[in-house]
């Protein structure tokens, strides 16, 4: 705000480490709007007085359905809107997102998709790709050298996933409405095989879809 300007400013999206009294009420006081993710337990108060929980909301509502709650409610003492889903997490298991935001709107939900997309990068960078957390280098130049050659390779599993879903061969749907994996897997697992078997044709892509993100 201080550099750029409070008008500068679209959009703030956070997943539920970031709540606070104190901070949403910032966010307000500035009129930026937000769509943070509440924790399943963290209750709101409707204006008669009633408190429940934010996933008591969404409990009754079809799964993967977008649901928007009519009226405004408390958060302590900020005044605030939520919206969510009911879907299958990962686990198989029932979960709900409910998302806090400083106004009503119907895009809500898309808006914090795209923050879901570092998510996606994180777990690339470790437990579902590269394992960047097992690295023993402490030196920061080298770690330095390794994270941009990892955000390169990153780039380029993508561009090879989105590649192969749109011209090879669709990424089938599960039955909880998402993809069985990701682009970034789906590529990087074929760019893996193309190079320990020596794939002319994938390779010869791929290098093409490489320069792409360089």
């Amino acid at each position: 705000m201080r550099h750029f300007g409070e008008d500068n400013i679209d959009y703030l999206t956070a997943n539920r480490e970031f709540i606070g009294q104190d901070w949403l009420a910032f966010l307000c006081v500035h009129q930026i709007r937000f769509f943070i993710r509440a924790r399943n337990n963290m209750r709101i108060t409707f204006a008669n007085g009633e408190k429940v929980k934010a996933s008591w909301l969404l409990m009754s509502q079809p799964l993967n359905q977008v649901y928007f709650h009519p009226k405004i409610v408390y958060l302590d003492k900020t005044l605030i809107y939520l919206s969510g889903l009911k879907y299958v997490g990962q686990d198989g298991k029932i979960d709900y997102l409910a998302l806090l935001s400083f106004a009503p709107g119907h895009l809500s939900l898309e808006l914090y998709k795209n923050r879901w997309q570092i998510e996606t990068m994180f777990r690339a960078f470790k437990s579902a790709g590269f394992n960047l957390g097992d690295t023993h280098i402490n030196d920061y130049q080298r770690l330095d050298t390794l994270v941009k050659v990892l955000a390169i390779a990153f780039a380029w599993s993508y561009n090879v996933g989105i590649y192969l879903h749109q011209s090879v061969r669709e990424i089938p749907i599960k039955k909880h409405g998402r993809r069985a994996v990701s682009f970034f897997t789906y590529g990087l697992d074929t760019l893996t095989e193309a190079f320990l078997n020596a794939i002319g044709p994938v390779i010869d892509k791929a290098i093409s879809l490489f320069l792409s993100c360089t």
